[in-house]
C-alpha cells in the first residue's frame, strides 16, 4: 500500500512539474511575442526626414539614388529589398550617404554583408582622396528592427587638422552618432 502512494504521489508531482514548466514555456513565448509587437513602427521616410533635420544644411546627399544604381554601387540587389531610400552625394569629392533598406524576410544579412563589402571596398580605394579615409572608416552600419542602415554624414570641419588623422576619425565617427540617436530615438 504504501508503494502505491508513494507511486501515486510521485506521478502527482510530476505531472504538476509538467504543466507548471508548460504554463512557463507558454508564458515566455508571449512574453517574447509582446516585445516584438509593442516595438514602434518607424517608416523609411519617417527615418530619412528626421536624419536630414538633424543635420540641416550639413546633410550632403543631393542626389537620389535608383534600384539599378544601388545595385550597381553598393551590391544590394532589388529583390532583397521590401522598399529603400537611398541618397548619395552628386560631387565625388563628398561621399556622404544615406541608406535605409527595408529587408525582405531572409535578406537582412545579405544586405548587411553586401554593405559591408562596400565599406571595405571603399577604405581600399580611399587615396584617390585621403581626406575622406577617415570618414569612409567611421561609416555606420546598424540594423533596427526589419531596417538595414548605412550612413556617413555630417560634412566637414574646417578647423580639423588635416594631420590629426585621429581627430578626423573622431569628429566624423561623432557625426554620425548624431544621426544615430535620432533614429534609436524614433523608437522610443
Amino acid at each position: 500500500m504504501n508503494k502505491r502512494r508513494i507511486c501515486a504521489l510521485l506521478c502527482a508531482a510530476l505531472m504538476a512539474g509538467t504543466t507548471l514548466t508548460a504554463c512557463g514555456r507558454g508564458k515566455n513565448k508571449n512574453e517574447d511575442t509582446t516585445a516584438n509587437e509593442t516595438m514602434k513602427e518607424v517608416s523609411i521616410s519617417e527615418i530619412a526626414d528626421a536624419v536630414k533635420a538633424e543635420f540641416g544644411d550639413m546633410y550632403l546627399p543631393n542626389m537620389d539614388m535608383d534600384a539599378e544604381m544601388v545595385e550597381s554601387k553598393f551590391g544590394v540587389k532589388p529583390e532583397w529589398v521590401e522598399e529603400y531610400f537611398a541618397q548619395d552625394c552628386m560631387i565625388g569629392y563628398h561621399i556622404d550617404k544615406l541608406l535605409i533598406f527595408k529587408a525582405k524576410d531572409g535578406y537582412a544579412a545579405d544586405i548587411k554583408a553586401a554593405l559591408a563589402d562596400y565599406q571595405e571596398y571603399e577604405k581600399n580605394n580611399a587615396l584617390q582622396y585621403p581626406q575622406n579615409i577617415e570618414k569612409i572608416a567611421s561609416a555606420t552600419l546598424m540594423e533596427k528592427g526589419d531596417y538595414i542602415l548605412y550612413f556617413m554624414l555630417g560634412g566637414y570641419d574646417d578647423n580639423l587638422d588635416p594631420d590629426d588623422t585621429e581627430g578626423a576619425f573622431k569628429y566624423f565617427q561623432a557625426q554620425n552618432k548624431r544621426a544615430e540617436d535620432v533614429i534609436n530615438g524614433l523608437y522610443e
